[in-house]
Formats: C-alpha cells, structure tokens, sequence
C-alpha cells in the first residue's frame, strides 16, 4: 500500500483554512445545549436575545413597536468590525447585517412565544409602562433577525425604552450549529 503525499500547496490551503477556524472559535461561542424539537429556530433566537439582555430578575416585558415616522431606529449600516476578525467571520457578520429583514420589527408572536419560555409576563401596552430603571419592567423594541446564507450566524437589534432609555441601539451576534440552540457571542 503506498501513501501519497499531498502537494505544499494543498498543504498551505488546509494551513490557512484551519487557522480561519481557530480565529472563528476564539471568537464564537456556540452553545452546546440542543435546540428543543418544538421550538421554532426564531423563538430559540429571542430565548437567547431575552435571556442575554434582561436582568436574571426580570418579570415582565413590554414590547413597543416601531413607530412609523421612526426610520431612524434600525439602521442599515456597516458596522465596523474588529480588525482582528477572520475575514471570513466579517464576510459572514456583513451578511447577517445587510439581510433585508433586519430593518424591520421583530415578529410578535415569536418574541411573545420566547418571553412565555422563560416565564416573563408579556404586553404590548407602552403607555403603562414604569419609567423607572428599578422597575421589573423591561421595555424593548427588537428587530427581526439578519441572517446569513447558511442561517448560522444572526443579526438582531435590541433598542431600551423606558427607564434603560439613555442605552443606545445594540447589535447583538447569535451563532449557532444545526440542532443545537442559539447563542449570543459578541454585542455592540
């Protein structure tokens, strides 16, 4: 039996590619915890956008929507990204940022469905929410998620109201694996 020796240049390819990889897990966190069967793969991304934003003590959620006259509040732009990243990793975070439903509000029905997941109380109601930053109240506006080609990185915008209202829009990167669950790993 005779073993053949790849080429240098397939040699330096493999090189180069498992170094891109190991830039990607220094940065990347994927979870380990299987995704539930049940659970559709958007409502497992706001478990996982509620469950890295909100105080640990958190009761209740309120959902304000984006109002028309506001085009402001999710912003299509570039965001700069380290320049440590992989360029692989920025080519993959662009496409979850440039994905045209980012710039649009988060589905309802999947933001309520995740909230009941982790046992918040859910209202769309913004006039009674408290204004106070000690309130057990949290008000949010969440856009839709970004995704890229293959679904495994994701872009979602989370924006504080109410008493968190002098915090900036945020980005949040999801990452995750086929069948396992979403993680947040990287927030702007």
């Amino acid at each position: 039996m005779a073993f053949r020796l790849a080429s240098p240049l397939s040699l330096l390819a493999l090189l180069t590619l498992s170094a891109c990889t190991a830039k990607w897990s220094a940065l990347v966190r994927y979870s380990q915890e299987p995704a539930p069967a049940s659970e559709p793969p958007v409502v497992s991304l706001y478990v996982a956008v509620l469950q890295s934003s909100l105080p640990p003590d958190q009761r209740e959620l309120v959902l304000a929507p984006q109002p028309a006259s506001d085009t402001a509040l999710w912003p299509i732009e570039v965001g700069t990204t380290p320049s440590h990243w992989a360029d692989t990793l920025k080519r993959e975070v662009h496409a979850a940022l440039f994905d045209a439903d980012l710039g649009r509000d988060a589905p309802a029905e999947a933001v309520v469905a995740a909230a009941r997941v982790l046992g918040l109380r859910v209202s769309m109601d913004t006039s009674s929410a408290p204004i106070s930053q000690a309130s057990a109240v949290a008000v949010l506006q969440l856009s839709k998620p970004g995704f890229n080609s293959d679904s495994t990185i994701a872009a979602v915008r989370l924006r504080p109201l109410g008493g968190w209202c002098g915090q900036p829009t945020r980005v949040l990167l999801l990452a995750r694996r086929p069948g396992l669950r979403w993680r947040v790993w990287w927030r702007s």
